[in-house]
């Protein structure tokens, strides 16, 4: 269901003039609403927008957009409170993220094909992990970041993030997209730095005092589904005792 109020007029058969309201409902997006007055003009050939913004729930997206023919599309905006379950279909099947994000992006279209940036801060949130026995581990997460620069199909991406009171993880992947046949294929490393390893005592049973700073590098690449993983870590400074082994 939409609903659209505009004022304006047309000259040398192009329109234009302010929107007024714009509500997109039941989409299977959810509710989607104009949230101020936006300037907007087109004709058979272009359309320009300035400030559009649109809202749902908290939710927000503003961009001032515009296309023409000869120069195809350019798009500049900002993201507030975007859920990041909107990325499951893109990540591994083991994977979720709770939360939402905050960014912005510059888009636009070179000889038909979408180029430029995508830039994503995440407030202090959590990420679950689930391991092939079913058992799930929920992380908290702080000062995320992801950038991305976008060259049609190839997506070149970094990302790093604080996992509190685990340690630093970075990582940097490049994106091959496949829309013919939904098969995504990545490439990439992760560096994950633990100053202590405490927190798994509990993995442990029956051991006393583990202790040690962990680091680790991990590639990565094949289907984004289901990509190969292949690591390798380094502990300095281990202790663990086992007691009943006289350890």
């Amino acid at each position: 269901i939409v609903t659209l109020i505009a004022n304006g007029g047309w000259t040398n058969q192009m329109w234009s003039g302010i929107l007024q309201t714009l509500q997109v409902l039941d989409s299977e997006a959810g509710d989607w609403k104009l949230q101020k007055q936006a300037r907007v003009s087109f004709s058979k050939n272009s359309f320009s927008s300035d400030n559009f913004c649109i809202g749902n729930n908290k939710t927000q997206v503003c961009t001032s957009a515009s296309y023409a023919v000869n120069t195809g599309l350019a798009a500049k905006g900002t993201l507030r409170e975007a859920p990041l379950a909107l990325l499951k279909p893109f990540l591994p099947e083991s994977i979720e993220f709770s939360g939402t994000a905050n960014g912005s992006y510059d888009i636009r279209q070179n000889n038909g094909n979408p180029v430029g940036t995508i830039n994503f801060k995440l407030p202090k949130s959590s990420f679950l992990i689930k391991g092939e026995d079913d058992e799930s581990r929920m992380f908290t997460y702080e000062d995320a970041e992801i950038n991305a620069t976008i060259n049609n199909r190839t997506i070149k991406a970094q990302a790093a993030m604080k996992v509190v009171n685990r340690g630093d993880f970075s990582s940097k992947a490049i994106l091959q997209l496949s829309p013919e046949n939904g098969k995504h294929t990545i490439e990439g490393s992760a560096n994950f730095d633990i100053p202590n390893i405490n927190f798994a005592q509990e993995l442990i049973p029956r051991s006393r005092g583990l202790r040690g700073a962990l680091s680790s590098n991990i590639t990565f690449s094949g289907l984004l589904s289901k990509p190969q993983i292949r690591g390798q870590a380094e502990i300095k400074n281990g202790y663990l005792r086992l007691p009943e082994a006289g350890t």
